[in-house]
C-alpha cells in the first residue's frame, strides 16, 4: 500500500518524524537510525527513489552549509560515470532530505546470489570500482565509507558508489606505541 506525499502534506514515518516533499509515494521504510531514516519511495516522473531522512535533533537547526557542500558535491561528481550522488536536497525546519534513484542490487547482495560472479565479471566491477575512485579523488572529493552496501551493481554489471560520507575521515590515524 502506498500513501500520497504532496507538497502541504504531511507524512508520519513514527512518533518522532514527519516527511514532506514534492510528488513521492512512500513505499516503505529501508533502514531506521537514530539521527537518519531511509525510505524507498516513488516518484511521478522519475521512478523509484531513495530518500535519506535526517532528522534535526533540536527544531530550527541549520544546516545550510552542509546541503551546500551536498550541491557542490553533486555539480562536482555529475560527470564521473560510476558516482551517484544525492539529486534533490531539501531542507525543512525539522529535517533535511536526500534524495537519489534506487537500483535494485548492492555489491553485497549480487557477490551472494546465484548465478555468482565469473571472474571477468569480478574483474569489470573492480575496474569500475578503482576508476570511479580515481575520478572523484581527482575532484577533491572523497567518499569516506566505501563498503559493499555503497556500491550499487545493475543487472549488466555496471557498479555506481552511493551514499558518498565525506565528513567522515579519509585517512586511518597513525598508531603510537
Amino acid at each position: 500500500m502506498t500513501s500520497t506525499i504532496r507538497k502541504g502534506d504531511f507524512y508520519t514515518l513514527s512518533a518522532t518524524t514527519t516527511f514532506i516533499y514534492l510528488c513521492i509515494y512512500f513505499i516503505y521504510s529501508i533502514g531506521n537510525a537514530r539521527f537518519m531514516k531511509t525510505i524507498l519511495g516513488r516518484h511521478e516522473r522519475d521512478g523509484y527513489v531513495v530518500v535519506k531522512i535526517f532528522v534535526k535533533p533540536e527544531l530550527g537547526m541549520s544546516l545550510k552549509k552542509r546541503v551546500k557542500k551536498l550541491k557542490e558535491e553533486y555539480k562536482t561528481l555529475s560527470d564521473v560515470h560510476n558516482a551517484f550522488s544525492f539529486q534533490r536536497i531539501l531542507e525543512t525546519d525539522r529535517a533535511a532530505y536526500l534524495v537519489r534513484q534506487y537500483l535494485y542490487s548492492n555489491l553485497y547482495d549480487r557477490i551472494s546470489t546465484r548465478p555468482f560472479l565469473t571472474t571477468i565479471e569480478k574483474k569489470w566491477i573492480a575496474y569500475q570500482l578503482i576508476r570511479g575512485v580515481a575520478d572523484f579523488h581527482s575532484r577533491k572529493v572523497y567518499h569516506g565509507d566505501i563498503k559493499t552496501e555503497n556500491v550499487l551493481v545493475t543487472s549488466w554489471n555496471w557498479a555506481f558508489i552511493v551514499d558518498f560520507a565525506s565528513f567522515k575521515p579519509t585517512y586511518l590515524p597513525e598508531v603510537h606505541t
